[in-house]
């Protein structure tokens, strides 16, 4: 049974002795919940996505869903792009312009890379296709925004939720000592949970949309998860 923002609060304010809400109020439980559960999808992949979107003729750039924690693979027609860092991509492209209309090659993408939430591929695809571009990612679990919310990671790792909220809970008040044991048994529970996860998140798929006006601009409104 998932836990509620409240019996996290609860549980918090009990084990550090304040249920009279003097020091921690539920504002800063849910800052806490939601900084923890950031932070668990981060390390343990907790939120696993895999996402379809389609390409464009002669269109190099994707607008990348929100969410992404960690990208793990983009692939092209069922094969691995080799990801490179931005710098790697000015290499590349030191003899090509930036547009098609200037050069910029066109074929099957073989390279990938990342900037301001944007994936530019290289060669752009010479022949769009419905579903050309695949991602594997974790995704960020949504956010809670009150009491009656439940947690959104699974189960599994409510008490590492209630951990983290507890040491959180001992720094604000400064006693940095009993923070640290609570963050150590967070992180020891992390690390034993590690590797163990079976579920995965349940999405719809979106699909990319490419503005016809400009088919060498950054453009995509969705994915297909």
């Amino acid at each position: 049974m998932a836990l509620l923002v409240s019996d996290v609060h609860t549980r918090v304010t009990r084990q550090f002795g304040d249920e009279a809400n003097a020091q921690i109020t539920s504002a800063d439980t849910i800052r806490w919940i939601n900084d923890c559960q950031r932070e668990i999808c981060t390390q343990n992949d907790v939120n696993q996505v895999t996402a379809l979107a389609a390409t464009t003729t002669n269109q190099r750039d994707y607008t990348l869903p929100a969410g992404i924690a960690k990208l793990r693979r983009v692939m092209y027609q069922g094969i691995s792009l080799r990801m490179i860092s931005i710098e790697e991509a000015d290499e590349l492209l030191s003899s090509h312009d930036l547009s098609i209309a200037g050069g910029y090659p066109t074929g099957i993408p073989t390279h990938a890379w990342i900037w301001g939430n944007t994936l530019s591929l290289y060669p752009a695809p010479s022949v769009g296709g419905a579903s050309d571009l695949k991602l594997y990612y974790t995704g960020f679990v949504a956010d809670v925004a009150a009491t009656t919310d439940a947690l959104t990671v699974p189960p599994q790792y409510h008490n590492r939720v209630v951990e983290y909220c507890i040491a959180q809970a001992f720094e604000l008040d400064e006693n940095y000592q009993l923070a640290q044991i609570k963050l150590g048994q967070f992180n020891s529970g992390m690390q034993k949970q590690q590797g163990n996860d079976t579920w995965q998140s349940q999405e719809t798929y979106p699909t990319i949309t490419v503005s016809p006006e400009d088919a060498d601009a950054s453009v995509g409104t969705g994915w297909i998860y």
